[in-house]
């Protein structure tokens, strides 16, 4: 979803410039970090994984209020397949496990007066629950977890796991992956002490 908020919101939309993009990839809804507030993932070490800390994959996004609808909008129609009579989860549904659960994050949770600007984008009828922190996946339930972002703060993903590929047969832009590179020298990509992820490390080929 990072991709999709980055080029359909922030320079779509908004028109942002790279100084101005504010998508980061990363982690939240648990309870816990690991050691001086690491949160990482899945890593040769087994070192402060989100999933063994109760959070769940997730992008950071900051926007003007008047947009979370359209924020929302692109979370719900992109972001979902249909595996069921009025039932709705996850695309990436081989991902199995709370780590993968649906959520979405504001100011105030269920209780946020942005919360009915979700409502109107919740184009399958989602039911959207409050998060307590550590929630139970929702594939198949037909859920997505509402949190208060105040008190389950973001944790930014490490940075080599920052607009990269996924696996999908077309790649994305040269000038959407050079981004990493940008926000790593102004800093909004700052070093987060965790190990090189499985994802990252350099293959071998004999």
């Amino acid at each position: 979803r990072q991709h999709d908020f980055v080029t359909r919101i922030e320079q779509q939309l908004l028109g942002r410039g790279v100084a101005n993009i504010s998508s980061l990839a990363g982690y939240a809804g648990g309870r816990k970090v690991g050691a001086g507030g690491r949160v990482c993932h899945y890593n040769s070490n087994e070192s402060d994984v989100y999933a063994t800390l109760g959070h769940a994959e997730a992008v950071q996004l900051i926007i003007p209020e008047g947009h979370v609808h359209d924020a929302a909008a692109v979370y719900f129609n992109g972001g979902f397949i249909q595996i069921g009579p009025d039932v709705w989860a996850r695309e990436d549904y081989r991902d199995q496990g709370p780590a993968y659960r649906a959520l979405i994050g504001l100011p105030g949770g269920i209780h946020s007066n942005l919360l009915e600007q979700v409502r109107r984008a919740n184009v399958h009828n989602m039911s959207l629950q409050v998060g307590l922190g550590d929630d139970a996946d929702t594939f198949g339930l037909n859920t997505v977890w509402v949190l208060d972002s105040n008190h389950f703060v973001f944790h930014q993903a490490e940075e080599c796991l920052q607009f990269h590929d996924l696996q999908d047969p077309l790649p994305y832009s040269h000038a959407y992956k050079a981004l990493r590179g940008e926000l790593v020298r102004t800093r909004r990509i700052i070093p987060t002490g965790c190990p090189l992820p499985y994802d990252c490390e350099p293959v071998l080929i004999d």
